[in-house]
């Protein structure tokens, strides 16, 4: 089986700790006396030790426009050994804080003894970061992409000076910095409707939520900067894709007298919201249609906070294991809500032999029958070669289907992808000898080595807290 696999860095963030928040505890053995920092292995001097900022929005607004990730430092700079050692023998070190500065946008979390020296709005902020973050230790790293996206955490042991490691050189830690970095996730294009008209009708269809982005854009110019940077943020962006349907709502001005401009009215009138410069409206198709919710604070730097806010708006999907399914948006959904991978099989059942051999031999078989009912969400793309066929394919299901060929380049048939449920690929193959059970032997283990990759790093995590308890 052909396949392509790429490094996944995404971890999960730990359990939250049933203690307190604090440094290292005393339980945990102190660390050994800090080596003093060599320079560089070529004599070099950093240009500038790490450039850490404490003020996180503004790091991240700096990190949007420069499309660089962030890296937050949980520490406690004036009473904690462990940070004391790691400033000391890691992170001013000429080879780290060089590379880090040309990479990063470093935000220093710093829980400081002597409070007085620090802005009351940087400790709330500090407490708050901790709360979003799981973090119950110092020190504590925590990896995201310029839009607030969990890229990777870890602690103390992955950062520190290897004992084989020379004084000035952790190579170890800069190699996992940049694991972390060439793992993260291509930016998305947000998949969005037409018309309002459209999106009603689609989800209807699809049964999915649908977001309006009501606004006063053509005459607000503030309006118009909020909502482009807000259509522009990738947190925003990748969310919206996997989980609900998407629309941009211009408010008619006045002597508007369009059809167009009608449904906008007659719709507003009925749920009853009215113009605004940026509003989000989220309608449900559930029933006879209701308005979930109507969202008129937003902060488009961080969006963490508005999708934490729109998840539990989300509807309960039922999904009968093993069904194919043909919709893309509802099947990313489906992934998403039930955390299952999606296999996306492209096929052109009366055109393709391969394509008629991979459904009898692999997909009709019991082994893989068993195996998608439990773990995986199907969608199949078809292209159909007899013209009849083609014809029973609606405008929106031929569109939709070009669209996924293009964007994972597909150039025949049968191929089959799997994205995991954040929408990333772990594989990609044809048609193989040996049926369903070769066939499901083969993805088990790329999928087992897609979650041992995109775990591996909570398992540092939590063996840092586990030694330091």
């Amino acid at each position: 089986m052909q396949r392509t696999m790429r490094l996944t860095a995404l971890a999960l963030a730990a359990a939250v700790l049933a203690v307190a928040f604090a440094p290292s505890p005393a339980s945990a053995a102190a660390p050994a006396a800090a080596r003093k920092p060599g320079g560089a292995a070529d004599g070099k001097v950093a240009a500038k030790p790490p450039a850490w900022t404490d003020r996180f929005l503004i790091a991240q607004k700096r990190a949007q426009k420069e499309e660089k990730p962030m890296l937050l430092y949980f520490c406690s700079s004036d009473r904690d050994d462990f940070t004391k050692k790691l400033d000391a023998e890691v992170l001013n070190t000429p080879l780290w804080a060089d590379w880090a500065n040309a990479t990063f946008v470093l935000v220093k979390v710093d829980f400081i003894l002597d409070t007085k020296r620090q802005p009351p709005d940087v400790r709330n902020q500090n407490a708050d970061l901790k709360t979003r973050f799981n973090v119950a230790k110092v020190p504590t790293f925590i990896f995201l992409d310029p839009w607030g996206e969990l890229l990777a955490r870890c602690g103390y042991g992955t950062a520190a000076l290897r004992d084989d490691e020379a004084e000035g050189q952790p190579k170890r830690w800069l190699e996992y910095g940049q694991a972390v970095v060439a793992s993260r996730p291509a930016k998305e294009k947000l998949q969005e409707q037409p018309d309002l008209s459209t999106a009603v009708a689609q989800a209807k269809k699809t049964a999915v939520p649908v977001c309006l982005v009501v606004n006063q854009a053509a005459t607000n110019k503030q309006a118009a900067t909020l909502k482009d940077a807000l259509l522009g943020n990738q947190l925003f962006v990748r969310w919206m894709n996997r989980n609900m349907g998407l629309v941009q709502v211009a408010w008619p001005e006045e002597a508007d007298k369009t059809p167009k401009a009608q449904t906008i009215r007659d719709f507003a009138g009925r749920w009853k919201f009215g113009p605004a410069a940026l509003q989000l409206v989220i309608w449900d198709p559930g029933g006879l249609g209701q308005v979930k919710a109507m969202i008129g604070a937003i902060d488009p730097v961080d969006c963490a906070p508005l999708v934490k806010r729109l998840e539990p708006l989300l509807p309960s999907i039922d999904y009968n294991g093993g069904q194919w399914l043909d919709n893309w948006k509802v099947a990313r959904a489906v992934s998403a809500q039930l955390q299952k991978d999606l296999l996306v099989s492209f096929v052109s059942t009366d055109g393709s032999e391969f394509s008629k051999r991979m459904e009898a031999d692999i997909y009709q078989h019991a082994d893989f029958k068993n195996y998608a009912r439990a773990n995986l969400v199907l969608l199949r793309v078809d292209f159909p070669a007899e013209p009849a066929n083609v014809a029973k394919q609606t405008k929106d299901m031929k569109e939709q289907n070009e669209m996924l060929a293009d964007m994972f380049g597909v150039r025949g048939y049968p191929t089959v992808v799997v994205l995991n449920p954040k929408g990333q690929k772990i594989l990609d193959g044809k048609y193989m000898k040996g049926g369903g059970p070769v066939f499901v032997s083969e993805m088990q283990k790329q999928i087992r080595a897609d979650k041992d990759r995109r775990t591996l790093i909570s398992q540092e995590a939590s063996k840092d807290m586990e030694k330091s308890k």
